[in-house]
């Protein structure tokens, strides 16, 4: 397209998103990052052929272009490859190993541009993220200057303004940089003198109001494009005037926006119901049931029931006592609302309406009542029969995000404990009787977070977890009555009352039965057996529903209550609650030992408390709750998404190992009802829980209806993040921002650099720092300082081959090298090493940095 607008050419077509074009100097040829492969590559294409892309980088993190060299051999970009800082680097176009050109640890280079004589290099170091919008000294990007020849160390700061100061643009003679600033308050184009820098700054841009992002400029100086109100604007840079560019592009859709989906796993929460038989569960935001022993049933592979449709978000899935019905939060409304289906009549009922949202909706134990948390502050009751509603806990301020607070029912359906947060911001527990209108402090702990509330399921005492903010947590056990001393003599004493007792019946003859005719014994001894065990039976069952609905009153001694609380985990474990077997003396609790999540189960017996936690299983990181079947005899968890069953015995030890129950979730998702549905999301989280109830000045619903039809157009996921970061940009806040992920090739490394001017003009691979413990130095022989790298697996190194590319997918496999102290493979010696991966290569990087610095 030219440069004053007119119909767009179409350069490529891959469904993958591609980035920041930039043209070379003879303009044949485009130079593009691109999604293709992963995290971002860089790419050229030729403009003036057919010919296919071709890759010149290979790494998993993004990595575009930033520009060309003047004379059109080296492509400058930044990345995070040396594993401690994102530095500058650049490659040929025609291939080879990327140079290192300039970085120091732990800084941040990006928006690099090189001078027209190629000798200096100017470039961003540090800074907001580029959608924050408005001043802010504590988070001021800097614009630095440096040479471009090997180890320059003649680093020049030219900005003193503490705010944005970004994208460095050379003007056509050298002397000066173009750049954008919002020193006046909004982002516009300003120029300042290599001489005198920031001190002879001058603006050239003067707009009021709106954002400015990413200009660029033209390689005769004489225009600078950009984007503002998200259209395309060009300056003319002598007369200081712009104005937008009308650009037709016609376009089609790159994917299917409907896609069909099976997931086998993917579940973000589950429910057990109380019968143990069934169990629901949340995919996607959709509601899901089947059946709690689906590989008993012979069903293994059969698919799931669907409970909800659309794109709205359902959460918080809980059954009621009778196993027949499920409710569950729903945001198809714009908002929280509670929601009843039914499975024997398949029908779906509203059970709130109402303008603030609801959260966490549960079932008393004895069905009736749903309670559940109506705005910040408030604990709601639904009689179950009747449907009335009304306020229950009150006047309470709930500073959770997402979720303002945990309660749980009391097993006698009698009181309600939560999380409360007082004026000092302390999270403690509280608790509430039904018959009461005010509640009770149990817990007078000085932390700031609790979570992960259990009841034992004998009454007598409450688990969750509190601590610190970023620091370890504890699992604490409150004791709601004083706990009686066992006295072991008692036990002891018991051995001889059974024997005294049972030496003191006094002997007796059994009494015969009347004689019966033979023929009739037989029959009848068979139809007494048979129906005093049937009889046995049946007082058994009865019994044991007696048993089962008989449940004991909680009492609560608030007196000393205080002083009856205790922590059940060291916090250096920083240990997370589960669940409590249904015999309430096991507690599974989730911990991390060796890098190594898993899951274990703690005695809460005192006379057992001196015993070990038993690891259950491992875990992968994304994994949710636990839950025992009612008999305990089942434990139900969440790893990686997929829901798994382990065989217990009582006392919290395992039978076997975990087996995973077969779910199928099948989905339609439409992409642009899911982006509707993520931004509504998106803008409702920021509405709901900003610090500040004025947003920073800024006007939060006027920035939903200047977005939302933005976004109704876009067609790719990047597009979109990039939409909610300008949306959240506008509150000018930290930590605020949409971020995605690649899935490029695995990378791995050597712990190895090298000589820059050799590998540079000959292409030669000459060590000049090994890190310590790395791959290279762990050989008997182990490579040496000074010594050539001449070939990996029997590739001959030199300028045009890309040692990134050989390493990829090498990370824990055996790897030859041939080390020569001449650039040549005659006279080479050869070492067998193992490349690292690039979590571990992090590591080293960072622990050389810390020794060298101490």
């Amino acid at each position: 397209m030219g440069a004053q607008g007119g119909d767009a050419r179409r350069i490529t077509a891959h469904p993958s998103y591609d980035e920041q074009a930039i043209f070379s100097p003879d303009d044949a040829t485009l130079a593009f990052g691109s999604q293709r492969t992963g995290g971002g590559n860089i790419y050229l294409i030729s403009l003036i052929g057919n010919g296919r892309p071709k890759r010149l980088t290979f790494h998993r993190g993004s990595s575009p272009p930033y520009c060309w060299s003047p004379d059109g051999q080296w492509i400058y970009f930044c990345s995070r490859h040396d594993g401690i800082s994102r530095a500058i680097y650049k490659v040929h176009v025609e291939g080879g190993t990327p140079i290192r050109i300039a970085g120091e640890p732990h800084e941040e280079y990006y928006n690099v541009a090189i001078s027209p004589d190629g000798k200096r290099l100017a470039f961003n170091n540090n800074g907001d993220p580029w959608w924050r919008r408005g001043p802010n000294p504590a988070g001021h990007a800097e614009i630095w200057v440096v040479s471009e020849k090997p180890g320059a160390k003649d680093y020049r700061l030219l900005t003193r303004y503490r705010g944005r100061n970004t994208y460095p643009m050379w003007s056509e003679d050298g002397e000066g940089l173009y750049f954008l600033s919002d020193r006046d308050g909004v982002e516009n184009i300003w120029y300042m003198p290599l001489r005198g820098g920031d001190r002879k700054a001058r603006q050239v841009t003067f707009f009021k109001e709106g954002r400015l992002l990413r200009p660029a400029i033209s390689r005769d100086g004489r225009w600078i494009v950009f984007e503002r109100d998200f259209r395309l604007w060009i300056l003319e840079v002598a007369s200081g005037e712009a104005h937008p560019v009308d650009i037709r592009v016609y376009v089609d859709e790159k994917h299917n926006p409907v896609r069909h989906h099976t997931f086998p796993g993917f579940i973000d929460e589950f429910a057990l119901a109380p019968d143990g038989k069934k169990v629901a569960f949340i995919v996607h935001g959709t509601v899901f049931a089947d059946l709690a022993n689906k590989s008993d049933a012979g069903v293994r592979r059969a698919n799931s029931y669907r409970v909800t449709e659309g794109a709205s978000r359902e959460s918080a899935v809980t059954w009621e006592p009778g196993s027949t019905r499920i409710a569950y939060l729903s945001d198809r409304t714009g908002h929280n609302e509670i929601f009843l289906y039914d499975f024997k009549t398949r029908q779906e009922k509203q059970l709130t309406d109402s303008p603030e949202s609801k959260y966490l909706p549960r079932f008393s134990p004895d069905g009736k009542w749903l309670a559940y948390i109506q705005g910040h502050s408030e604990i709601w009751l639904m009689d179950t029969q009747t449907e009335e509603k009304r306020p229950f806990i009150t006047g309470q301020t709930f500073v959770g995000v997402l979720r303002p607070t945990e309660f749980v029912w009391s097993p006698d359906s009698k009181w309600i404990a939560f999380i409360g947060t007082d004026s000092n911001f302390f999270s403690n527990i509280y608790v509430q009787h039904l018959e009461e209108d005010s509640p009770r402090q149990i817990t007078f702990l000085s932390n700031v977070d609790a979570y992960n509330l259990l009841w034992a399921p004998n009454g007598k005492f409450i688990i969750f977890n509190t601590g610190h903010y970023r620091k370890e947590h504890q699992i604490a056990r409150v004791d709601l009555v004083p706990i009686p001393p066992k006295f072991r003599e008692e036990e002891f004493d018991k051995l001889f009352q059974e024997e005294s007792s049972d030496s003191s019946k006094p002997a007796s003859e059994p009494e015969k039965p009347p004689e019966t005719p033979a023929g009739e014994a037989r029959l009848e001894a068979k139809s007494n057996k048979s129906g005093e065990a049937a009889a046995e039976k049946k007082e058994d069952k009865s019994a044991k529903g007696e048993e089962k609905k008989k449940v004991e009153p909680v009492e609560i001694e608030f007196s000393g209550i205080k002083q009856r609380l205790r922590f059940l985990t060291d916090y250096r474990l920083n240990a997370k609650a589960r669940c409590i077997h249904p015999n309430s003396k096991v507690l599974i609790f989730k911990a991390t030992m060796l890098d190594e999540p898993g899951l274990w189960s703690l005695s809460l017996e005192d006379d057992e408390s001196w015993e070990m936690p038993r690891q259950l299983t491992t875990l992968s990181y994304w994994n949710g709750h636990a839950e025992f079947h009612h008999e305990g005899k089942k434990l139900y968890y969440l790893n990686a998404g997929r829901l798994e069953i382990m065989e217990m015995y009582e006392d919290g030890s395992r039978k076997g190992y975990g087996k995973t129950l077969s779910t199928r979730a099948e989905l339609e998702i439409n992409f642009h009802q899911q982006k509707i549905q993520a931004f509504n999301e998106a803008w409702r989280v920021i509405r709901d829980y900003f610090y500040d109830p004025d947003y920073h000045g800024c006007n939060w619903d006027e920035i939903y209806h200047r977005f939302r039809p933005i976004v109704e157009g876009v067609q790719t996921s990047r597009d979109f993040r990039e939409l909610l970061n300008l949306m959240v940009g506008e509150l000018n806040a930290s930590h605020l921002g949409a971020y995605g992920y690649g899935s490029g090739g695995a990378d791995s490394f050597l712990g190895v650099d090298f000589d820059r001017k050799l590998l540079e003009t000959r292409g030669q691979y000459k060590i000049v720092h090994i890190i310590p413990e790395s791959p290279l130095t762990l050989p008997k022989e182990p490579a040496r300082v000074g010594e050539y790298l001449v070939a990996v697996n029997d590739v001959v190194l030199d300028g045009r081959t890309n040692l990134d590319e050989l390493l990829q997918y090498k990370r824990g496999k055996r790897l030859v090298l041939k080390l020569n102290k001449r650039p040549t493979l005659k006279g080479a010696r050869e070492i067998t090493v193992q490349p690292i991966g690039g979590y571990r290569y992090e590591d080293l990087r960072y622990e050389e940095w810390v020794v060298r610095n101490s």
